[in-house]
């Protein structure tokens, strides 16, 4: 499963992102029926466009009384609802159900607002539903008849004046209150609470008294309206009194509306002769029909029900839309258990199933024809309606406006920056702003790029807000290029395309709000902002000024003209004063002068347009009758907020807006509508508070609660892209904190944090089943929530993964928190490869936190700690990696045993070959390309920095205390080759290729001083604030801290000069003092960096030695921390010589070892151990004079710096990962018992069967010639023989299972009997001094090399030693030229390829000792080298390089030389088949340009069966080619540095390994990569077994093993090493001599006649 996704996830996170968002814009071209110029109104960001609706919803009004169709709702919630739901979620579109009867609280009944939330849900319903939105159930009973809620005042005195019943009109009086507040002016019903308080007693007998009192005032209300309307006014103006809130529904919802056949059922269902039935329960019998008061009352209801019935909606809706159902009565009703009742419903729910199912596949067709589908324009859509949003009822700020607009006409090519604290109106600012530019700039057609940060999936993140943005552009100008991968190149990219721009189309690009960008890939460091924009471009960005959100500090250093920022100020007292009266206008209300004397004063305190929202919203609901206590308005925007809360819990109920609000606030990033719904639902809490009338069949949430209540709070939530979907979140921090201290205190964070993690865990998910208690009876019941699995269909769920283990830990359910997520192999698989290895990390850091005690979630967070660059390389590898760094640990056994059973396919080593995690390796810290250059460590330890001469230039610290990256400085300038923390590790020195460059820790370039003359540079002084330049006879000496050169002298004697080297290994640099050495390396002088002078020249080393003496020269120096003495050392011996740094006198020698290799010595701080980088890092105790070796296992490493023998960072050659050891841990014992063959391994090659290897290994570093003939039995993981060679052979080649073919070098070939280690037979003459190469038949009965001159070719007979024959170049060849030294056969040994040297290829049949033919040199070979070829098993294709036919233009360098190509040559006819180039990949790289001068020049041809070819280039890419037609058949990604391959044309995989230590396996048949392996080690080679399965690789001294490597997977799984044992026992045999005398003898009839030749 996650296999067959991890195919598109590939690579690094970033670049996946990338990839992502571009799939996203070129999912779907098409822009639906919109006509052109709508479409570039969305474009060019004309935010005065009607713009559609977005919301992907099927919403549905269903209109009923409440008693008599209960059982009817029923069956619809339980059958017809989930079905209609997951109809609609297969379509993407979101079902919902308002269903007015169910979750209406008492204060809706109590202020009589049950009406107008109904007409306002029906209206929602009909704006965002597609397809139906009104169905009524309209049955026998009509419903009850409430007087209307407000009256104007003109009608309201009409009817008083025809009452003439004086209680009546004294009723009418005490319970309708005039407000003036109102426009125009009415009359309100007021709350019952209000008149009669004792209606919310909780005392049975005082609410008793109450209701029987309202039931009284209302009835007689309702009447004496009834008649006055029907006696005074109009029959239209008059039914509002008089009929139903069912009537209003169905009037406002089916007889009102056009079209009602797309949108309305009706499934009328009437009970037989109900009116007459006698003897019946009449309590059951009025829930079904109209009883209710008086006789005259309930025949007039049940009149106006049967012309609404029959009258009305019959005539207004087709048959089709109407279904009409008739039923015997029962004593109860309508009873599901009766058969007849039970039949009807469920015809009933299955017809309104499949009706419902037809008006939204009609509906979901009729929106695909008339809207757009392409996501650009969605997405510059939905900024467009935000726009238009906030840009409702503005009004004021002039002054700011006025600024802006002269910068939109002013000449700057510099950013403008509007900034300003949380809630000062900066997004509607923006708005506004973006909706003037057209009438700013109307004397040109400008485009306005318009992205509110967050409030969409792509504007959230820098990968997609910058795609998004480059394709509109490219859009709006017709232009189009390639979309490229890296946060560099798109930044590129970004600054290429302003330039499209012109004056007659400006193009202005407005971000809001900077600091909601994802900090993911450092996008709030603004790398990509440009600094400087071109001619006719303007680019307007939005920050709040908290500098916890980096980026206006970042924009205060990258700009420094204060003109460019613009703060957005307190509003003044005009500007407030206009807001609340527009702002109450829009509302239709206006306050009394005492009342706006109340509003005004307050919001001047704090004229803030959040607190103005705040404060109007609240003033907005006060009546003109409310007394002086009742209009009180809070004096902060907190006290503001808490109040706005506190009426919502009154509103909406405490315990529903408690955990709906604590739920939102207590989410990472913000909660979807039916996110937020499945949880309530499983909060019995909440259901059981909301379930006042009546327990419905389904325990859910009633969704209408959730929709109200966020329409109430529309102005403050808004809706941002979270893990790829929209989500609610708030838009105010204030907000964010109020919610936080009420809703999120110690006692119900919690079970907030349950209730999410349950969710996201999908606990209660997949119909399980939840207990509840309701009313002191348990039950349990399934809630319906959305299942969480961690792939939905073919993509991740984000969701779960990103959310279930942060909340898991805020429950502190640490149990779950390892079985479902952190000691889950599935979950660890799955977010790896959706997210990165980073989320991961940070997962464990913060568990790790909360439970410090855990020792799994310590071993399992330090191994994916250790293993992070090989997973950001591939996620697909964890398994192997969990498997490796594991093994052994007891308390991961589980989680070990469900990497073993994965369903991924991973490679498998035979041994252990990772460092284990609970030693000194604490980090290894990835995030450069390339090898890492250079390191420095910050004074205090906890910050290091980087520099890497990769892709991007880059630059990056580090944090070591969390070991994460911390920053980036990315493409500064190019080649950076050293950095060094200065000035009190406040800035970073970088020395880049053409220049000294002062980076502060911001990213902001201080200043740069040219670097002209190569040299050597030391940073010294006090605070190493001081630069000196050694170069030639020249000293130069900067001030760093404001790059102003101090001083400048040349040396008084020119004639010795500094060495040229920039190595850092040929310097030593302390606070006072500096030591180099010259040229030559063998004298020193001592800098002082205090008066800034320099010493004389000495001597060290003899620069003209005697014959008898060593060439010493100096390859190390280091300064001691007291500055008394400095030592340095020669590679030659590694000698520690001791001199006093102020007399320079000898004072001591140390010994060293020649094994080691002196370079890039560092003294610890208190001067007891000089330590240096090998293999392994050695430590000399000086005090002592001995020396040890630390991380002994590691290979290569190229640097090592420790901070107070604490923390050592140390770097590996052609490695980009940094490696961070704790000091002061113990190191951790390995378990690998593999044995070391040797210092080093020369050659090996496995035998015909797997089980064998031949060895040739070295077996002392500095002796090259101590080598060791070995067979090693992989199966048994030992020696089998051994002996010792006297030379090394020059070549090796496998002759059969034990014997192998050798060439020496006094140039013999003799083959070896492995079994008993002797020389079995010597061949006859001589070969070539220069033979690199010898092929043997694949039966091995014979040899064929070249001649002694290499003019020809021959063949031995393997067994007889005897040459068999002499193959002759044919005699049209007019040179005397040998040939190249390598050459190739076919394995069925029949064709011989070879080159002439600067001359043509020739073709040769073995057979008939023929040339077949030679390739015509016009191919443009002869300067390609002769390695690039391949000849196919059966000898038909034969693939050689030649010179690309690219041309000149498309060359990333023009300095370069032409890449190369290959040629298809077909043997058989003689003839070429194609020429194969990549061109559109090097005309993507010259329009980059970022690849270093990489090209798609070809390194390597193999043949992969008989219709593929595969290559591999030096741009890291692997490309198969058709063989017959030559036509590009696929590019192979994901390698970061050079790529060797291991290819044999049978078996069906292939392998290709890179100096980045990691090997990957493709499969042949579908080109797929099925599984890859990052080392620590580097590969040294790699070579594929004879069953074309596995491979075997050498490690890299000082641990020179051999480790053989296969396939597993669940359903994939390749053997074991396995066969017969050919060698028996253990035979070690002390000398072997490969070359004797008798090799000088002559051969007799030698038919070799060739002369030898010298080259």
């Amino acid at each position: 499963m996650f296999w067959s996704i991890s195919s598109k996830t590939s690579g690094s996170g970033f670049r996946r992102n990338v990839s992502e968002a571009i799939v996203r814009i070129e999912r779907e071209k098409t822009e639906g029926t919109l006509d052109r110029e709508t479409v570039n109104k969305f474009l060019t960001g004309d935010v005065s466009i009607e713009v559609p609706p977005k919301n992907r919803i099927v919403r549905i009004f269903t209109s009923s009384t409440f008693t008599d169709t209960m059982y009817e709702r029923n069956w619809w919630m339980q059958r017809a609802y989930p079905e209609l739901r997951s109809f609609c979620q297969m379509r993407g579109y979101e079902f919902q159900v308002v269903d007015m009867r169910w979750g209406v609280r008492d204060e809706a009944s109590d202020d009589h607002t049950t009406l107008d939330l109904c007409m306002n849900e029906l209206r929602l319903c009909q704006e965002l539903s597609t397809g139906p939105n009104f169905i009524s159930l309209l049955a026998n009973k009509y419903g009850y008849r409430a007087p209307p809620r407000t009256i104007p005042v003109d009608q309201f005195n009409t009817l008083l004046g025809v009452v003439e019943n004086e209680y009546n009109r004294a009723l009418l009086n005490k319970w309708y209150l005039r407000d003036d507040n109102a426009v125009p002016p009415e009359y309100v019903l007021q709350p019952i609470s209000r008149v009669l308080p004792n209606i919310m007693s909780k005392d049975a007998e005082q609410y008793k008294a109450a209701n029987d009192q309202w039931t009284s005032d209302i009835g007689i209300i309702q009447t004496t309206l009834d008649q006055a309307a029907r006696q005074s006014l109009p029959e239209n103006e008059a039914e509002k009194y008089y009929v139903s809130i069912t009537e209003k529904e169905v009037q406002a919802g089916l007889l009102d509306v056009t079209e009602p056949e797309k949108h309305c059922l009706w499934f009328w269902r009437t009970i037989d002769d109900i009116e007459n039935l006698k003897n019946q329960d009449e309590n059951i019998r009025r829930k079904f029909i109209d009883m209710d008061k008086d006789e005259d009352y309930w025949r007039e209801s049940r009149r106006l029900l049967s012309v609404l019935q029959e009258t009305k909606m019959k005539s207004r809706l087709p048959p089709r839309n109407l279904y009409q159902y008739k039923v015997k009565w029962t004593k109860d009703g309508i009873d599901p258990k009766n058969a007849q009742h039970k039949d009807y419903l469920k015809a009933m729910t299955e017809k309104f199933t499949s009706e419902m199912e037809r008006l939204i596949e009609d509906g979901i067709k009729q929106r695909t024809a008339t809207e757009f589908t392409n996501p650009l324009i969605l997405e510059c859509c939905q900024h467009v309606r935000f726009c238009q949003q906030k840009c409702e009822n503005f009004c004021g700020r002039e002054t700011t406006l006025a600024k802006i607009e002269a910068y939109i006409k002013s000449a700057s090519t510099k950013p403008l920056i509007i900034h300003g604290a949380s809630g000062c109106g900066k997004t509607s600012l923006v708005a506004m702003t973006a909706s003037l530019i057209k009438t700013w700039m109307s004397n040109t057609n400008p485009t306005v790029i318009l992205r509110f940060i967050g409030t969409t999936p792509d504007s959230s993140n820098i990968s997609g807000l910058l795609i998004n943005i480059i394709k509109q552009i490219h859009s709006v100008y017709n232009k189009t290029s390639k979309i490229p991968g890296s946060l560099r190149e798109l930044t590129k990219e970004t600054e290429l395309i302003l330039k499209f721009a012109k004056a007659s189309q400006p193009l202005v690009i407005i971000l809001d709000a900077l600091d909601q960008i994802d900090a993911s890939y450092n996008a709030r460091s603004l790398s990509w902002v440009p600094r400087t924009l071109p001619k006719h471009v303007k680019l307007i960005v939005s920050t709040l000024e908290d500098a916890d959100f980096e980026c206006y500090p970042k924009l205060k250093v990258m700009f420094k003209d204060e003109d460019q920022f613009v703060s957005l100020p307190e509003l003044t007292t005009e500007e407030a004063e206009t807001i609340l009266h527009q702002w109450l206008r829009s509302r239709k209300r206006t306050l009394s002068f005492t009342q706006m004397t109340t509003l005004t004063k307050c919001v001047l305190q704090r004229p803030l347009p959040l607190f103005l929202k705040l404060s109007i919203e609240s003033a907005a609901k006060w009546h003109s009758y409310w007394t002086e206590s009742e209009t009180i308005l809070q004096q902060t925007v907190q006290d503001s907020i808490t109040y706005l809360f506190s009426k919502l819990e009154s509103k909406h109920g405490q315990m529903f807006v408690s955990r709906t609000l604590g739920y939102l606030t207590a989410s990472r990033n913000g909660l979807s509508e039916s996110e937020l719904e499945d949880i309530l639902s499983c909060d019995d809490s909440v259901l059981n508070d909301v379930y006042q009338y009546w327990e419905p069949p389904i325990r859910r949430l009633p969704p209408l609660l959730l929709v109200r209540l966020k329409t109430d709070l529309q102005h403050y939530i808004v809706e941002r892209g979270s893990d790829g979907i929209s989500v609610m979140n708030w838009y105010h921090r204030q907000f964010k904190e109020t919610a936080d201290n009420r809703y999120c205190g110690l006692q119900e964070v919690e079970q907030v944090h349950t209730g999410l993690a349950d969710f996201f865990n999908g606990k209660w998910a997949n119909e399980k089943k939840k207990p509840y208690v309701y009313k002191e009876k348990p039950g349990e019941a399934d809630r319906h929530v959305s299942s969480q699995p961690l792939i939905h269909r073919d993509s991740y769920n984000l969701r779960r993964l990103n959310n279930a283990p942060y909340h898991l830990v805020m429950e502190g359910n640490i149990s779950e928190l390892k079985k479902t997520c952190l000691m889950n192999f599935e979950f660890l698989q799955a977010k790896v490869v959706a997210t990165s290895v980073r989320h991961i990390l940070d997962d464990f850091a913060f568990a790790r936190k909360k439970f410090p005690n855990d020792s799994v979630l310590d071993i399992v967070g330090a191994a994916l700690e250790m293993s992070q660059g090989a997973l950001q390389y591939d996620p697909m590898q964890l398994a192997p990696q969990l498997l490796d760094r594991l093994s052994g640990e007891a308390n991961t056994a589980d989680l070990l045993n469900q990497c073993q059973q994965c369903s991924v396919p991973y490679l498998a080593p035979d041994q252990e070959v990772l460092i284990k995690p609970g030693g000194q390796l604490v980090f290894c810290l990835t995030g450069h390309h390339g090898p890492v250059t250079s390191v420095d460590v910050r004074g205090d330890g906890k910050l290091a920095v980087s520099c890497s001469d990769d892709n991007e230039n880059s630059v990056k610290t580090w944090d070591l205390i969390e070991g994460r990256l911390h920053r980036s400085y990315d493409g500064i300038n190019d080649e950076p080759t050293r950095v060094r923390f200065i000035c009190n590790d406040k800035t970073i020195l970088v020395d880049y290729v053409v220049s000294y460059t002062v980076i502060q820790e911001s990213g902001e370039v201080a200043f740069s001083i040219d670097r002209e003359n190569g040299g050597q540079s030391i940073v010294g002084g006090k605070g190493k604030t001081l630069l000196a330049l050694f170069y030639n006879a020249t000293v130069q000496v900067y001030d760093l801290e404001n790059g102003e050169s101090v001083t400048k002298f040349d040396l008084s004697d020119p004639s010795t000069q500094f060495c040229d080297h920039s190595m850092t290994t040929f310097t030593a640099t302390s606070e006072n003092f500096a030591v180099l050495t010259d040229s030559g390396q063998h004298y020193v002088i001592v800098f002082s960096f205090a008066d800034q002078t320099v010493s004389e020249w000495f001597q060290i080393f003899n620069p003209k030695p005697e014959s008898n003496q060593a060439d010493l020269q100096i390859d190390a120096i280091a300064i001691t921390p007291d500055e008394k003495q400095f030592i340095l050392s020669s590679s030659r011996d590694n000698d520690l010589h001791i001199y006093d740094l102020v007399t320079r006198n000898k004072i001591g020698l140390i010994k060293g070892l020649k094994a080691d290799f002196a370079q890039n010595y560092r003294i610890s701080e208190n001067g007891n151990l000089l330590y240096f980088p090998g293999d392994g890092i050695v430590v000399w105790d000086l005090a002592k004079k001995q020396r040890s070796c630390i991380f002994s296992h590691l290979s290569c490493v190229s640097d090592a710096i420790c901070w107070s023998w604490k923390t050592m960072v140390t770097t590996i050659e052609d490695d980009s990962t940094i490696y961070v050891w704790d000091m002061e841990k113990k190191e951790k014992e390995t378990k690998n018992k593999i044995p070391v063959l040797g210092h080093k391994i020369r050659y090996f090659l496995p035998l015909r069967g797997s089980r064998y290897v031949v060895v040739v290994a070295q077996i002392h570093r500095n002796d090259k010639d101590s080598c060791n003939l070995q067979v090693y039995d992989v199966q048994k993981k030992n020696v089998v023989r051994s002996t010792m060679l006297d030379k090394p052979p020059g070549v090796i080649k496998i002759l059969d299972d034990k014997r192998i073919a050798i060439v020496t070098s006094n140039r013999k070939i003799k083959t070896i009997n492995l079994d008993n280690m002797t020389v079995d037979k010597v061949m006859d003459g001589d070969v070539s001094g220069f033979t690199i190469d010898i092929h043997v038949r694949y039966d091995g009965t014979e040899i064929l090399t070249q001649t002694r001159g290499r003019k020809h070719f021959k063949r031995y007979d393997a067994k007889t030693g005897k040459t068999k024959d002499i193959i002759r170049r044919p005699v049209f060849v007019k040179t005397d030229r040998p040939f190249e030294e390598m050459f190739y056969v076919s394995k069925d040994w029949n064709v011989l390829a070879a080159r002439i040297l600067k001359g043509p290829w020739l073709l040769f049949d073995i057979r008939t000792f023929q040339c077949i033919f030679a390739i015509p040199q016009e191919h443009s070979y002869n300067d390609i080298s002769v390695a690039k070829a391949a000849l196919s098993d059966d000898g038909q294709s034969f693939l050689f390089g030649v010179s690309s036919n690219i041309k000149r233009s498309v060359m990333t360098r023009t300095d370069k030389e032409t890449p190369t190509a290959f040629v298809i040559w077909d043997v058989g006819k003689c003839e070429m088949v194609a020429q194969c180039d990549d061109v559109e990949y090097q005309q993507n790289y010259a329009e980059i340009d970022n690849r270093k001068g990489l090209d798609v020049s070809v390194d390597e041809i193999h043949v992969i069966d008989a219709n593929r070819l595969l290559t591999a280039h030096d741009d890291f890419v692997l490309r198969v080619w058709n063989r017959k037609t030559g036509d590009l058949v696929s590019r192979l990604e994901g390698h970061n540095s050079a790529v060797d391959v291991c290819m044999k044309e049978t078996g069906p995989y292939f392998f290709s390994y890179e100096l980045e230590n990691a090997i990957r396996v493709w499969e042949k048949s579908t080109l797929r990569c099925l599984a890859s392996f990052r080392l620590e080690n580097t590969i040294v080679a790699c070579r594929m077994c004879e069953d074309s399965q596995h491979i075997i690789t050498s490690t890299r001294s000082p641990t020179a093993r051999l480790v053989y490597w296969r396939l597993k997977a669940e359903n994939l799984q390749t053997r074991d090493v396995t066969g017969p044992e050919l060698f028996k026992g253990i035979v070690t045999k002390a000398n072997l001599d490969v070359e004797t005398t008798s090799d000088n003898m002559y051969t007799e009839d030698d038919p070799d006649t060739d002369a030898d030749t010298d080259y």
